[in-house]
Formats: C-alpha cells, structure tokens, sequence
C-alpha cells in the first residue's frame, strides 16, 4: 500500500492520520524516487533482534543508492511533496466541478433547444 513520502496529502506517513504508531515500516522504491532502494524502519528492541541473524536483501547498501535515498528524504523534508499532493487534490476538484458544469451547460442548451 503506497500511503508514506507525503502521498496521502496530510501526513507524512498513512498511519499517522490513524493514531497508530507500527512497531515495523517497510519501504521501497518510494524511497528512491524509483532507484533500486528499500528501506526498514523499526523499534530499537527489534532492530537489536535483528543483528542476531543472518539476514539478506537484494537492495545491499552502496554509496549510489545512499546518495538517491538522502536527494529523495531532502525533497520529502522540504514540504514539495504535500504541496504537489495538495494542488493535485484541487485539480482534481476543478475538473469535477468543470465537468459538472459542463454537463448542466449541455442539458440546459439542449433543453432550450426544444
């Protein structure tokens, strides 16, 4: 479900409109602005646990995709996101309204058309 990175026009993340705080985040592509780049974000007690094992993914760390992941956070920081986000919304709203406008100018000359 793609609601973080300022998607959801109000928070940053879907869940902070819930009042619910996970205890694991996963993230990918978003991350990377579609770069190869995933992202955990988890509790301190977990994130212990975790260097316990073994564990492997297929994004591995190297300085290209640590570079695109902290260009795409910089962006996110700066507010641009909820502001393309909101003004979408309100293109959306406009189109709605046009169209619906439209549609009662067309009713309207076809009704006086008769």
């Amino acid at each position: 479900m793609q609601t973080g990175f300022g998607r959801t026009g109000e928070t940053f993340w879907g869940f902070e409109s819930h009042d619910v705080v996970p205890d694991i985040v996963t993230m990918a592509k978003g991350i990377g602005n579609g770069f190869p780049l995933a992202a955990v974000v988890t509790t301190p007690t977990i994130a212990e646990s975790l260097g316990q094992a073994l564990h492997f993914n297929t994004y591995g760390g190297n300085p290209i995709a640590c570079a695109t992941g902290l260009a795409v956070l910089k962006v996110c920081q700066s507010g641009f996101l909820k502001y393309l986000c909101i003004t979408f919304l309100h293109l959306i709203l406009l189109m709605w309204c046009a169209s619906r406008l439209y549609s009662t100018l067309q009713i309207q000359t076809a009704l006086n058309a008769h």
